[in-house]
Order: C-alpha cells, then structure tokens, then sequence
C-alpha cells in the first residue's frame, strides 16, 4: 500500500468546523453527566453530526478535536474539529463535573443503606460477606 504524504496544500482544502462541547447522561440516571461529545455542523451534507471528546472525569483536550472522517455515509470526505468557544467548553466541563460530584456525594447515604440492607439478608439467610454459609439451614428449626 503507497504512503500518503499529506502537503499544506491537502490541509489548506479541508474545511475546518466549529464544534461546541455537549454533556451526554447515563440512561439509568438522567441527572448524572457520562461524557462529553462534540456537536458539529457537517460542511458536506450540513447535518447534525456528533464526535466523541472523552470521559466526564477527563478535560476534553486537543486530542478530541482535529482530523475526523465524515459521518455522513452518503458523503465521503474529512474535516477539522475546532472549538467553536474555548470559554464555554470550559464552563460545560467545569459544570457537568460540578454536577457529577454532587450527584455522587448524595448517593453515598442510599449506597450505605443498601449495604446495610443485604448484609442484613446475608446474615439472615448464615450467609457470610464472602458467601459462605455459615450455619446450617437444612436443621429444623427448634
């Protein structure tokens, strides 16, 4: 397979996009932030496109912006990401991690209370943490 050289002219002709940052949730959870995508408008067939840009515990640096294929299926050619509002992205992210850590710290009162929960099971049942049992349940009761 020949190597492609690409030359400043191949990157003069492709078009560069802005891209604004987006917060996706988890589809068990809607008020906890998952990760982040870019949404773009396509120059090709001037659609809604959206592109990954990482984890919501990770900034979503430069590596998330750049060369991307189009998505289009119809359409067949490339572009640039850019960040359409550095500032904003900023806040988006700062935000939904804001959000993240918030959500999580009043979860911890109910994660506590259903391991007091089925711990209370597992002894009912002589059943240890690491599920042996740890008395015979097959003795008539007396």
């Amino acid at each position: 397979m020949p190597h492609l050289h690409i030359t400043a002219q191949m990157i003069k002709t492709i078009p560069k996009v802005p891209a604004t940052l987006h917060v996706a949730y988890h589809h068990f959870a809607r008020q906890i932030p998952a990760y982040f995508y870019w949404r773009i408008t396509c120059p090709l067939c001037t659609k809604t496109h959206d592109h990954g840009a990482g984890n919501i515990l990770e900034t979503p640096a430069p590596q998330y912006l750049g060369h991307r294929a189009a998505h289009c299926g119809t359409h067949h050619g490339d572009y640039y990401l850019i960040d359409a509002d550095p500032a904003a992205t900023t806040a988006t992210a700062e935000t939904a991690r804001a959000t993240l850590y918030a959500q999580a710290a009043s979860l911890i009162p109910t994660a506590i209370k259903l391991i007091a929960r089925a711990e209370a099971e597992l002894k009912h049942r002589g059943v240890d943490a690491s599920g042996h049992q740890t008395q015979d349940i097959t003795a008539p009761a007396t």
